[in-house]
């Protein structure tokens, strides 16, 4: 996987995220969505992944019943860890792992049971910055 393929890939794997991604940009600008989904495409994969990708990622973590498309995702995730291109690396560990830290103690184990060795490995890096991740160090949801 390469950075200037990424959103394709993405998207060719979860085609609903542009139904996603569409009504989230509904519900926080009020645009016409179709344009300004691809508008914010268009961007980059830093924007793409910012706006839709690590939203519907932590949508799916927070859903009850599971998602059953988890593992798909994460092992989409994984894909990305184990890429040779540091720009994926970069954009996984900056724009989604960060993200998931941000959220509940929960999600955040949640996540941790769902990734593999590379992207768990890639997630330990985020220590040297964020310190070590422990329950009360993250929001109360």
């Amino acid at each position: 996987m390469d950075f200037k393929s990424v959103i394709l890939e993405f998207e060719s794997c979860f085609p609903q995220i542009r139904e996603y991604g569409e009504n989230r940009v509904a519900w926080y600008a009020g645009k016409e969505t179709k344009k300004e989904y691809e508008k914010i495409k268009a961007a980059g994969p830093y924007a793409y992944f910012y706006d839709f990708v690590n939203h519907y990622t932590v949508s799916l973590l927070s859903e009850k019943p599971l998602s059953t498309s988890l593992p798909k995702l994460f092992f989409f995730i994984e894909r990305m860890a184990e890429s040779d291109d540091c720009s994926v690396t970069d954009l996984l560990k900056v724009e989604l792992l960060e993200h998931i830290r941000d959220q509940s103690y929960s999600i955040y184990q949640l996540a941790l049971s769902l990734m593999g060795p590379k992207t768990c490995e890639l997630e330990k890096t985020l220590d040297d910055y964020m310190g070590k991740p422990v329950p009360e160090s993250f929001p109360q949801k």
